[in-house]
Formats: structure tokens, sequence, C-alpha cells
């Protein structure tokens, strides 16, 4: 299987990001830092996916979309 990915560093003050249309939280991993975070640290409205919380300035916030 083959993947996409989206990757942004953190300015600190961003929670919210463009993503791949048609993804959920279910199909998206959400990787900050080389850790991967639970479903339940972000949300998913169309295009745009929403971080609970901010991450530290400078952090790498990487999207990885699996296969739908």
């Amino acid at each position: 299987l083959t993947y996409t990915s989206d990757q942004f560093t953190s300015d600190g003050d961003e929670t919210t990001y463009e993503i791949q249309e048609g993804h959920t939280v279910h199909d998206v991993l959400v990787i900050i830092n080389g850790l991967i975070q639970p479903p339940t640290a972000y949300t998913i409205s169309g295009s745009t996916l929403t971080l609970s919380t901010n991450p530290m300035v400078g952090s790498v916030v990487d999207f990885r979309y699996l296969p739908v």
C-alpha cells in the first residue's frame, strides 16, 4: 500500500491545518516530532484538521493519509 503525506513546521499558535479532502480521523495519522497522536487528539471536518492543543514552536507536524 502507498500513502501520501503533508508536513508543516508549527509556529506555536496554529491548531488548524488544511489537509487532503475526503479523509477522517480513521485514515489520517498525525505525527508530531515523531510521536503518533491518538485520534482523540484531533478532529477533521471537511479538509480542516484541528488539533486539541497547539504544538510548540518549531515542532514538525506530519500528516500521513492512509489509502481509503
